[in-house]
C-alpha cells in the first residue's frame, strides 16, 4: 500500500526532494555511500505499481545529498512518510552544507510497524537546537536499533 496522498500545496510552498507530485531539486543523490555497506545497509528505489519510494535496508545511517543547497529558513515543516515492518525508531537530521558532526541536530520518531507513519515535523524542533536551515544540503536517517530495520521513505 502506498503512502497517503498529501494535501495540495502550491509549488512555492514546497521544497521537494523526493516526490511524485512536486518538482524535486534536480541532481539529488539518494545514496551518497557514506560507507554503511559494511553494516549490511543498502538502498534501492522501490516501485509499488508506479509509486516510487526510497528503500533503506538494515538502516544504520543512510541519507541523501540534495542536488543544490536550499534555503528552508522560511519553511515551517519537514514532511516525511515512513513505512517499516520493524519495531524501530528513526533519527532525522537535516544537515546544512559544511556542518561538523559535533554540531548536527536531530529529532527522533518512533515508527509503528506495518503502517505508514506520516510526520509533519516543525522546523522549530531543529532551529530551537541552534540549527540554521538557510543552506540545507543533506538529510541523514539513523535507525535504532542500529543496522536492523528496513524503511520505505516517501514524499
Amino acid at each position: 500500500m502506498a503512502a497517503a496522498k498529501q494535501p495540495f500545496r502550491k509549488g512555492d510552498d514546497v521544497i521537494s526532494i523526493f516526490s511524485g507530485v512536486y518538482t524535486d531539486v534536480t541532481g539529488s543523490n539518494y545514496l551518497p555511500d557514506w560507507g554503511q555497506g559494511q553494516f549490511g545497509s543498502s538502498y534501492a528505489i522501490f516501485d509499488l505499481k508506479g509509486d516510487k519510494m526510497l528503500n533503506y535496508s538494515n538502516l544504520s545511517y543512510q541519507g541523501l545529498v540534495i542536488g543544490s543547497a536550499v534555503d528552508a529558513s522560511a519553511m515551517e515543516f519537514v514532511h516525511i512518510d515512513i513505512w517499516t515492518a520493524d519495531n524501530i525508531s528513526i533519527e532525522i537530521y537535516p544537515l546544512p552544507a559544511g556542518i561538523l558532526p559535533a554540531n548536527e541536530k536531530f529529532v527522533t520518531r518512533t515508527l509503528v510497524a506495518n503502517q505508514w507513519n506520516s510526520f509533519d515535523i516543525p522546523l522549530s524542533e531543529f532551529t530551537s537546537q541552534g540549527l540554521l536551515l538557510n543552506n540545507l544540503k543533506e538529510f541523514k536517517f539513523v535507525g535504532a536499533p542500529w543496522a536492523v530495520g528496513t524503511v520505505f521513505i516517501d514524499n
